[in-house]
């Protein structure tokens, strides 16, 4: 993950009630405060160097989990967002531990609003960063100004996980190349993203993007396919439970992967957020640029 000697990260694997697997990481102060954070799509329980090193400056414990599909974790066809926060608390009780904080990057962030609404007596806070709105809910088209590769697989995922699944089956070979160094990454990404974001893609950020799609995707597409199918079918919790709970949007108007209309439709959905819609920021560039910020409000 990163050569920091106080971020060696810690792997484990809980056997759940079901008999599932779970992959867990955790890094930093055993008897810090958790930080709990949900990874990207695609991704694993690989932290990113800036979200790991941040919860250190803070004195905090970062635990990651890869969900259902990734890595080491056992699939489980059908999850919802709400599923995953229950597999958080799995972990949570594993650990033994009682009140955290709570995160979600991209693809994650409906987890983290699912931990927020569902096991709101441990959790301090939620911050979350380019979160799609639930898309059985929104009053607008729900992927208007995505780029065209996220775009597509969106319709593709409409069609039915069969389609999904003969979708990333093509394209994960190709995704895994890309994998091979960060230069290869930059180049692969660069030209889908907005020059804000483009920009943003350092030599640092893209060996962590590739690094947790390869533990991520390294056997199959599954957590790919699960994670696509989730964001199109109910999330499994209502949004308005999340009333109490202090929660922190953050969604720039330059995103095209996850466009700002998702931001502005949950910053009306979510009491009380405390919602950050900043204007020129893309999809990399708000955990990036502003993510001292953000860990700041969530633990302050």
């Amino acid at each position: 993950m990163t050569h920091d000697s106080d971020l060696a990260l810690s792997r484990h694997v809980l056997t759940l009630a079901d008999g599932r697997s779970l992959e867990w990481a955790s890094c930093g102060p055993a008897n810090g405060t958790v930080l709990l954070h949900h990874h990207i799509t695609p991704g694993s329980a690989e932290p990113q160097t800036a979200w790991a090193r941040g919860a250190l400056a803070r004195g905090l414990r970062m635990v990651t989990i890869a969900r259902p599909g990734y890595a080491r974790s056992t699939r489980k066809p059908a999850r919802t967002a709400a599923d995953v926060a229950r597999d958080s608390e799995a972990v949570l009780d594993a650990l033994g531990v009682g009140k955290v904080f709570v995160s979600g990057s991209s693809g994650g962030a409906p987890a983290a609003l699912a931990c927020g609404a569902l096991l709101r007596e441990r959790v301090r806070g939620v911050a979350v960063h380019g979160c799609p709105a639930p898309s059985e809910l929104v009053d607008f088209d729900f992927i208007a100004g995505m780029s065209p590769d996220n775009a597509e697989s969106f319709v593709v995922a409409r069609e039915g996980e069969a389609a999904l699944r003969a979708y990333y089956d093509a394209v994960r070979p190709t995704l895994l190349g890309a994998c091979a160094s960060p230069e290869r990454m930059r180049a692969k990404k660069a030209g889908l993203l907005p020059p804000v974001d483009a920009a943003c893609l350092t030599s640092l950020l893209a060996a962590d993007v590739a690094r947790g799609m390869l533990d991520g995707l390294a056997e199959n597409a599954d957590g790919w396919i699960d994670d696509d199918l989730s964001f199109i079918r109910p999330w499994g919790f209502d949004l308005a439970s999340l009333a109490g709970v202090p929660v922190s949007l953050w969604h720039g108007s330059a995103d095209t992967t996850i466009p700002i209309a998702h931001g502005q439709w949950l910053s009306r959905h979510i009491p009380g957020v405390r919602a950050h819609l900043l204007e020129g920021e893309g999809h990399l560039s708000i955990a990036q640029r502003h993510l001292d910020e953000l860990l700041d409000e969530l633990v302050g």
